[in-house]
């Protein structure tokens, strides 16, 4: 059975990101398609990309209109540097996102719709900050097959 089509775009994502973010801003191996597990300070900075939502319609009788809401979160360690470091990071994503707005031919389109930018820590203590670019992507899969046509 194939992927679902929201598996298909977070691997696209993740492989666009990884292949296109410079090393001088974020490590080799640093893009996560999950949201899981807790990032120790070690592995900071990393993008994790996962899908926050999907809202579906019937475009006809045999296919079905699908938007993706898909987050690719931002984290980086706190330090003086974070605000530089998140918005660096956050305009890699969105020229690399920018420049394939089908996402490989899987979308009809995608588009930035939002950006939530915070602190996260535990105890009082501040250990890193976040960036959470919120993409609305939109997808036409037939009726009966939510992996879309492969």
């Amino acid at each position: 059975m194939p992927h679902h089509i929201r598996r298909r775009l977070r691997d696209h994502v993740v492989s666009l990101l990884a292949a296109g973010v410079s090393p001088a801003l974020l490590p080799p191996g640093r893009v996560l398609k999950s949201r899981v597990r807790e990032l120790g300070e070690d592995e900071l900075p990393a993008i994790l990309v996962y899908a926050l939502r999907e809202t579906a319609a019937r475009q006809s009788y045999d296919a079905l209109d699908r938007v993706l809401e898909l987050a690719i979160d931002i984290r980086v360690a706190a330090n003086d540097g974070l605000d530089d470091m998140l918005d660096g990071l956050a305009a890699a994503v969105e020229v690399l996102m920018d420049m394939d707005p089908s996402l490989g031919g899987l979308a009809q389109d995608s588009m930035l719709a939002e950006t939530e930018i915070g602190l996260a820590g535990g105890q009082g203590v501040v250990t890193n900050g976040a960036a959470l670019l919120k993409y609305r992507v939109r997808t036409v899969t037939p009726t009966g097959q939510p992996g879309g046509i492969e």
